[in-house]
């Protein structure tokens, strides 16, 4: 197996250097390239009006920013409306797309790229963190309560509910890999496991899709209507917990796969100095 070289921003001190540097060996080995960071598709029509091109680049400039730094309240931070008047001199590409629908009129969608070393180099300059293509895989396990009895729910089961949370993830420029829940699943795990938050089997069922990291959901509608999500995320000997809940399940997993983005982005998104100097390679070949 061979794991892409990246480039690690050169950081003030031999004792960060140093640390860095055993961080981003270890994490080589558990992770995966992601695609399509610095792109950003925008449908033209917002309402009952269509966007301009000017609008149009800025909302996908917002994008890109959430996907890159991982921070999705990036619009609230101060240097935002810094960044902002650089987009257009970002853009490398462009382009307008048609998708036709279905007994339904044509939708018009804009397509493009950015400039990844222009946008690094702005985000540098303003101390904001620079999450690299390397990032984990996270494989999902997802259980639902339905009629009182839990469930352990495949894609094929609940294609709409995968999609809410693939799109989403997708939005935050994090993948997700879902399991076959073939016979060889359901003799590995149970809902009783996720449900538990028993971690031991989880592991040993996830290690046959040789996942990076595992996330697993159980997903349940109170009485009064609300829909809660409960979230356990392990990754490299570590386990964190989240709860969300709304009132449509679409809001709740979505907000679920942001909290899984918002993890690993305090966790491997790094702040660079905006010196100049040379860059370290690290490459790690047939681990």
């Amino acid at each position: 197996m061979t794991f892409p070289a990246r480039y690690m921003p050169k950081l003030l001190g031999g004792t960060a250097l140093a640390v860095s540097c055993l961080l981003m060996m270890t994490f080589s080995a558990y992770a995966d390239t992601v695609e399509g960071l610095y792109e950003s598709r925008q449908k033209v029509s917002g309402g009952q009006q269509e966007l301009s091109q000017s609008q149009l680049i800025r909302d996908a400039y917002t994008h890109v920013l959430i996907k890159v730094t991982g921070m999705q309240n990036i619009t609230q931070h101060p240097e935002y409306h810094t960044l902002l008047p650089n987009a257009e001199k970002a853009v490398q590409l462009f382009r307008y797309e048609t998708e036709e629908q279905q007994e339904a009129p044509a939708e018009k969608w804009f397509w493009v790229r950015f400039n990844e070393r222009s946008i690094n180099r702005q985000l540098s300059k303003n101390h904001l963190p620079v999450w690299g293509d390397v990032r984990p895989t996270t494989l999902l396990w997802f259980t639902q309560e339905i009629d009182g009895r839990r469930v352990m729910q495949s894609q094929h089961d609940a294609p709409d509910l995968y999609a809410v949370m693939e799109q989403q993830a997708e939005y935050r420029g994090i993948e997700l890999i879902f399991p076959f829940m073939d016979m060889q699943d359901q003799s590995n795990i149970s809902e009783a496991d996720i449900w538990g938050n028993f971690n031991e089997p989880v592991l040993a069922a996830s290690r046959r899709y040789q996942s990076q990291s595992t996330l697993t959901l159980s997903l349940y509608q109170e009485r009064g209507g609300l829909w809660v999500a409960n979230w356990t995320y392990l990754i490299l000997g570590e386990t964190h917990q989240w709860k969300t809940q709304a009132e449509q399940q679409a809001q709740a997993l979505g907000s679920g796969i942001d909290m899984l983005a918002d993890q690993l982005a305090r966790k491997y998104a790094l702040v660079a100095d905006d010196h100049t100097g040379n860059s370290l390679i690290i490459q790690v070949n047939n681990v």
